[in-house]
């Protein structure tokens, strides 16, 4: 049987129980990546299986075939984010991530979540909470 996004849709619900949150169906959009992990460089790739309408309208993406995340979320300094560990740690070592980036070239906050439903895959599961973030940060005013 081919990998399908929508079969590993419990495991995802599962997973947000567990981090106490809860998975909105129509706010979250689903990728699935198969990793390759090359032995004697100890590096991993990525590429995309399967992505929903959501996930490509969040990253404002049409074709996943060549997509990859550092085209909306650059990786800078020393201390850089690398989306090749994230993903392929989950992949190759059944690892859970769950963190928030801000994309520069969306002006966007987004949440995501790497889980991985079997051995060399990972599915990423990805929010827009700019607004929730946005509220969040306004001041509270003073009336004295």
């Amino acid at each position: 049987m081919e990998d399908n996004i929508k079969q590993y849709i419990p495991i995802i619900e599962e997973e947000y129980r567990r981090l106490g949150l809860f998975y909105n169906v129509y706010a979250a959009g689903i990728a699935l990546q198969v990793i390759e992990f090359y032995k004697e460089s100890k590096t991993f790739n990525y590429h995309f299986v399967e992505a929903d309408d959501h996930f490509k309208r969040l990253l404002n993406i049409t074709n996943i075939e060549n997509f990859k995340y550092e085209q909306f979320f650059p990786i800078e300094g020393s201390g850089k984010f690398d989306w090749n560990v994230v993903l392929g740690h989950s992949g190759v070592f059944y690892s859970t991530s769950y963190f928030y980036c801000y994309s520069e070239v969306l002006s966007k906050w987004f949440r995501f979540l790497v889980i991985c439903p079997k051995k060399n895959y990972v599915l990423t599961v990805v929010e827009d909470i700019t607004q929730q973030i946005q509220v969040n940060s306004v001041p509270i005013s003073s009336n004295s």
